[in-house]
């Protein structure tokens, strides 16, 4: 739900889309990359580069609008304390990821 309250207003309908699914396609993807391993890790890696060809073809005024926001998410994520982190949103050790 953060992403509805800090992102540009350009992106609220988008975010507001995602947010309907968001749970349960998060649910799938990690249930699909778990064990966050090195190879899962790039069979995700992959699928998040597939994205940003996607993201290219887009408007390409909202694809950099898309694009910063996402970048600004993903620092936000990076930035966050990884062990409320890791308590909260992925109670079992992620090798890599909650190390």
């Amino acid at each position: 739900h953060l992403k509805t309250f800090t992102a540009d207003y350009r992106m609220l309908p988008y975010y507001q889309e995602v947010d309907k699914d968001f749970k349960k396609n998060f649910k799938e993807t990690v249930s699909q990359y778990t064990p966050f391993d090195d190879a899962n890790r790039e069979k995700l890696q992959q699928q998040i580069d597939k994205v940003s060809t996607v993201i290219a073809k887009l408007d390409k005024d909202f694809a950099l609008v898309l694009h910063k926001s996402l970048a600004a998410y993903a620092e936000h994520v990076k930035q966050a304390d990884m062990s409320i982190l890791a308590n909260f949103i992925f109670p079992l050790p992620i090798p890599g990821l909650t190390e």
